[in-house]
C-alpha cells in the first residue's frame, strides 16, 4: 500500500499533511470542481483523488451530500462515480447508499445493470430499501411484469410495509392506463393497517379521475378530511385539476378559492399552481390577478414563475399576450432560462410559423441563452412531422452533444418515420448512422436492429458480423428478427 493508501480510513478519508489543509472544508471548492466536470470526460473519482493528494480531506457524509446535489441537477453519471468511489475506499455503505446506487445505475447504464448490482449484493443487503429502489426502477420504466413480480416477492419478505412501495405500483398503473387497479391496492393497504400518505390519497383521487368518476374523487377528499389529512393546498389543487379535466369549471374555481384561503398562498408554488389551473378554466382575468398577487407577495419573481405565467397565457390561447410577456421577461431577466424560449418556439412551430420560431431561437442565443436538449427535441418533432430528415439529423446531433451529462435517451417510437424512410430507400449508411446514435445514447432496442436489418434487405446487402454485433449489444433476438438475420447474415 502506498502513502496515499495508508492515509485512507473508513468513514472519513484524509491525506495527512498540514493541520490547516486537513481542516479545509470540502463543501465549497470541491463541489465546484465536481460541477465543472459537466459536459466533459472528467471523472468525479479522479477529481476526489486529486483533492486528497493536495492534502485535503472529505468525509463520507459530504460525499453523500454531493451525490444528492448532483442527482438534483440530473448529473447522474458523476453521482454514480462518487458512489463507486466510496466502494474503492472501503467505506461502510448504508442501506440508503446501496439504494441510491441502484437508482443511479438504472439512470446511467439501464435497468439491467441495476438488476445485476441488486442480485450481486449479499442477502443481508437486499432489504426493504434496495428492493424498493429496484421496484422504483421497474415502475419508472413501465416494466409491469417485473414490477409485479418483485412486488410479490417484497410481500413474501415482509418488505411491502410502507406507503412508498404501494405508491410506486399505483403510479405505474396510472402510467399504463390501468387506473381501475389502484382502488383495490388502497384497500389492501388499509387491510394491512398501512397508513395512506398524501401521495397515496392523491393517486387514488387521480385513479377515479382517470375513470371519469368525479364523485369517487370527491369521496376521497371527504375521507381525507375525516383522517385529518385534507385542508392542505395540494389536496384542493389536485381536486381542482380533476374538475378542470372533467370540464367542471365552476367547481374548479370554487375549489381554487379554497386553495387561496390556505396557508399555502404564502409560497410561490401555490401561486404557480393557481395560475395554471385558472388558465385551465379559461379565466384570463383570474390568471392575471394571481400573477399580480404573486408579484406583490414576491417582488423578485423567479424564472419559474415567469415560465408558469407564460404557459398559462399559451393555454388561454393568448399568443400575442404571451409574446409581449416573453419579450418583457427577456429584456429584464438576470439569468436566461431557455425553458421560456422553448415555450415560444413550440407555439410557433405548432402553427407552422418556422421563421418566427427560428427568429426566437437565434435571438435567444445572441442574448446568451443556452439551448437545451428539449429545444432540439422540439425542432426535431417539427421536422420529423414534415419529413425534413436532414434537419432532424442536424438537431439530433445537437441533442446528443447536449445530453452528455444528463443521459438523455432517444425514443425508438419517435424516430419511426426516419427509420421507415431509410428502409424504403435502402439507405444503409443512413440506417447505420442512426443505429450509432441510438447506441451512443444507450437507447438500443430490438426495434432498432429490426429496422437496420430491413434496410440491409431493401438494399440487397449482407453484413457478416451482424450476429456478433447484436450479441455484443446484448439485444435479444426474437423469431421475427431471426428471419431477417437469415437474409442479412446467413449461418
Amino acid at each position: 500500500m502506498g502513502s496515499l493508501g495508508r492515509a485512507l480510513s473508513k468513514g472519513s478519508i484524509r491525506c495527512l499533511t498540514t493541520a490547516a489543509a486537513a481542516r479545509e472544508s470540502a463543501e465549497g471548492s470541491l463541489f465546484q470542481r465536481l460541477t465543472a466536470l459537466a459536459g466533459t470526460d472528467g471523472s468525479a473519482g479522479v477529481e476526489l483523488n486529486k483533492w486528497l493528494e493536495e492534502g485535503k480531506s472529505v468525509k463520507k457524509w459530504e460525499i453523500e451530500r454531493f451525490i444528492k446535489r448532483l442527482r438534483g441537477y440530473k448529473r447522474f453519471k458523476h453521482a454514480l462515480q462518487l458512489s463507486e468511489w466510496m466502494d474503492t475506499k472501503d467505506m461502510k455503505l448504508s442501506r440508503g447508499d446501496y439504494a441510491v446506487r441502484i437508482d443511479l445505475l438504472a439512470k446511467t447504464q439501464g435497468v439491467d445493470s441495476a438488476e445485476k448490482y441488486f442480485h450481486s449484493l449479499p442477502k443481508a443487503k437486499r432489504n426493504w430499501a434496495t428492493y424498493g429502489a429496484l421496484l422504483n426502477c421497474y415502475c419508472v420504466n413501465k416494466m409491469t411484469e417485473k414490477a409485479e413480480s418483485l412486488f410479490g416477492k417484497m410481500k413474501e419478505e415482509k418488505f411491502a410495509c410502507t406507503s412508498l412501495v404501494y405508491n410506486n405500483i399505483m403510479t405505474l398503473y396510472l402510467k399504463i392506463d390501468q387506473p381501475q387497479r389502484v382502488p383495490p391496492l388502497v384497500q389492501e393497504m388499509k387491510g394491512k393497517g398501512l397508513k395512506l400518505d398524501i401521495v397515496s390519497y392523491n393517486l387514488l383521487m387521480n385513479s377515479y379521475a382517470a375513470m371519469n368518476d368525479v364523485e369517487g374523487a370527491e369521496k376521497v377528499v371527504e375521507e381525507m378530511k375525516g383522517e385529518g389529512k385534507a385542508g392542505g393546498w395540494s389536496t384542493y389543487s389536485n381536486l381542482a385539476a380533476i374538475y378542470v379535466k372533467a370540464g367542471l369549471f365552476e367547481k374548479a374555481e370554487s375549489t381554487l378559492k379554497e386553495v387561496e384561503k390556505t396557508e399555502g398562498t404564502k409560497s410561490r408554488e401555490v401561486f404557480q399552481f393557481l395560475m395554471s389551473l385558472y388558465a385551465g378554466t379559461g379565466n384570463a382575468a383570474e390568471v392575471y390577478r394571481i400573477w399580480d398577487a404573486l408579484k406583490s407577495a414576491f417582488p423578485k419573481s423567479t424564472n419559474l414563475s415567469h415560465l408558469v405565467m407564460l404557459q398559462s397565457l399559451v393555454r388561454l390561447g393568448d399568443i400575442s399576450g404571451a409574446r409581449v410577456f416573453f419579450d418583457e421577461w427577456e429584456s429584464k431577466c438576470l439569468h436566461y432560462d431557455f425553458r421560456l424560449t422553448n415555450v415560444m418556439i413550440s407555439v410557433y412551430l405548432n402553427r407552422n410559423m418556422i421563421n418566427e420560431a427560428e427568429s426566437i431561437f437565434e435571438g435567444a442565443k445572441k442574448k446568451g441563452g443556452i439551448p437545451t436538449v428539449r429545444t432540439m427535441e422540439i425542432f426535431m418533432d417539427y421536422h420529423m412531422k414534415n419529413a425534413q430528415f436532414d434537419f432532424v439529423l442536424k438537431f439530433l446531433d445537437e441533442a446528443i452533444t447536449k445530453s452528455y451529462s444528463n443521459n438523455w435517451k432517444m425514443s425508438v417510437e419517435k424516430f419511426q418515420p426516419l427509420k421507415k424512410y431509410f428502409e424504403e430507400n435502402g439507405n444503409v449508411d443512413g440506417a447505420e448512422e442512426l443505429y450509432e446514435k441510438f447506441k451512443k445514447t444507450n437507447s438500443l432496442e430490438a426495434a432498432v436492429y429490426d429496422s437496420l436489418l430491413r434496410t440491409y434487405i431493401a438494399a440487397g446487402r449482407t453484413e457478416p458480423t451482424m450476429r456478433q454485433r447484436i450479441e455484443a449489444d446484448k439485444v435479444e433476438v426474437n423469431p421475427e428478427m431471426e428471419k431477417l438475420l437469415e437474409k442479412v447474415c446467413p449461418l
